[in-house]
């Protein structure tokens, strides 16, 4: 073979290669948009669990960013209060628009410190929800954190 010849045959071979990749078909399996700089932990069996702490009326979520991972379907994920006083506002838990909608569903008050929604799970993305908590009826400043699916 000529020196040109070996050339176009490792450019084809590089370039189908990273074809390979980005479709996936490549040492297993392209990595989605959302798990892209995504280090925090990640759900890999239903109940998804999330802590919720309260204090001064200040919610905090851990993890912030829940990734569920992929191939897990309809994974029920579970927000519970963790301190005394404060309890989930009716809509505790809300994923805001049609898309998101569609993917978490059946969300219910399971006691009024815990919170169960739904996750379809069944494609990459990332959803922004909102978690309302609330003391002696007066509601705390809502929070917005995120579940990736398809982690």
């Amino acid at each position: 073979m000529t020196t040109r010849t070996l050339l176009c045959a490792a450019a084809l071979g590089i370039t189908l290669s990273g074809c390979a990749w980005i479709h996936g078909t490549f040492a297993g399996e392209a990595p989605s948009a959302a798990r892209a700089g995504y280090d925090g932990p990640r759900c890999d069996e239903s109940p998804c669990r999330v802590r919720v702490q309260v204090a001064d009326c200040r919610i905090r979520v851990s993890p912030e960013r829940l990734g569920v991972r992929k191939g897990l379907r309809r994974a029920t994920i579970e927000w519970r209060i963790e301190d005394r006083g404060y309890t989930f506002a009716r809509d505790g838990i809300t994923f805001g628009d049609k898309e998101a909608a569609a993917i978490f569903h059946a969300g219910r008050m399971q006691a009024r410190e815990t919170f169960t929604v739904v996750d379809e799970n069944t494609g990459p993305g990332e959803y922004k929800y909102t978690v309302r908590v609330e003391r002696d009826g007066k509601a705390c400043e809502p929070l917005d954190p995120v579940v990736i699916n398809d982690m």
